[in-house]
């Protein structure tokens, strides 16, 4: 969980930092609020957003429904079968430094994510130690490229002594 109290102290100490070389200033855990989208210290000390997902400049939307039924081996028509009826959802990239996937309100109508909801969001570690730049109120001249790649949905067969699809 992308929470104060399980990012571990290497996350800690560099959220309690406005920059590597400042001083400890002890805003950690607001700085990770401000980035899980908690406003209340936007345009005072943080800076302010104007909407609470990053900017989208390189990812492209992916989408996602059920399985995609074009294998025959190692038992896929059993995970097919299984999984057939999951939650569609839509997954991108952004510059917030995470991965968002947002639940497909309209099944019926595939790619349609009018009023989305979003499911989760993940933040890699490769990221996490730039993650207190989001909150600097002179980010907008120092923009920075996060999650800009477009991700990629699969079905995959873990044959690494699990001997399943996932």
């Amino acid at each position: 969980d992308f929470q104060w109290d399980s990012v571990g102290p290497t996350v800690q100490g560099d959220l309690n930092k406005a920059s590597p070389t400042a001083a400890t200033d002890s805003l950690g855990s607001s700085r990770l609020s401000y980035l899980r989208g908690v406003r209340s210290m936007e345009g005072t000390t943080f800076r302010t957003r104007s909407k609470l997902l990053g900017d989208i400049i390189n990812s492209s939307v992916v989408y996602s429904g059920k399985p995609a039924a074009g294998y025959t081996e190692n038992g896929y028509s059993t995970f097919y079968n299984t999984n057939s009826s999951r939650t569609a959802a839509v997954y991108v990239g952004a510059n917030d430094g995470m991965l968002h996937a947002f639940k497909d309100n309209d099944p019926t109508n595939p790619g349609d994510t009018t009023g989305g909801t979003e499911v989760w969001a993940y933040v890699p570690r490769l990221v996490m130690d730039k993650m207190y730049k989001l909150a600097d109120t002179q980010y907008n001249s120092k923009h920075q490229f996060y999650v800009d790649g477009s991700p990629v949905v699969a079905d995959i067969y873990d044959g690494s002594g699990v001997g399943t699809w996932r």
